[in-house]
């Protein structure tokens, strides 16, 4: 009796999987930057970074905010997602400053 390996070079395909999903990523990440040097507008760039982390990350919503001049306030200039709470919010509700709430903290600490 004969054995083959799993893998024409001998590996186990499975211990490939990381090195695989690196690359995919990769692949999306250089995809998804050649989209945005074609925009030109920062609310379509947001659409486009929704849309993308959508095929990576199953989201309930995700929102992108801008960081305005003053260089305290963040403006939602994109969203996307499900849940249906956020669908009586208004604009003037999401604004946002640099260190409040959730959003504030991640943009005050990168």
């Amino acid at each position: 009796m004969t054995t083959e390996p799993r893998h024409p070079d001998g590996a186990d395909p499975l211990d490939r999987e990381p090195e695989i999903r690196s690359v995919a990523r990769l692949r999306m990440l250089h995809s998804l930057a050649a989209q945005l040097n074609l925009l030109k507008d920062v609310r379509q760039i947001g659409e486009a970074i929704t849309h993308e982390l959508r095929t990576l990350i199953d989201y309930h919503n995700c929102r992108v905010f801008e960081l305005q001049d003053d260089g305290e306030t963040l403006l939602p200039i994109a969203f996307h997602g499900e849940l249906f709470e956020y669908q009586e919010e208004t604009f003037d509700a999401l604004v946002t400053k640099v260190g409040r709430g959730i959003t504030g903290s991640c943009a005050d600490t990168g």
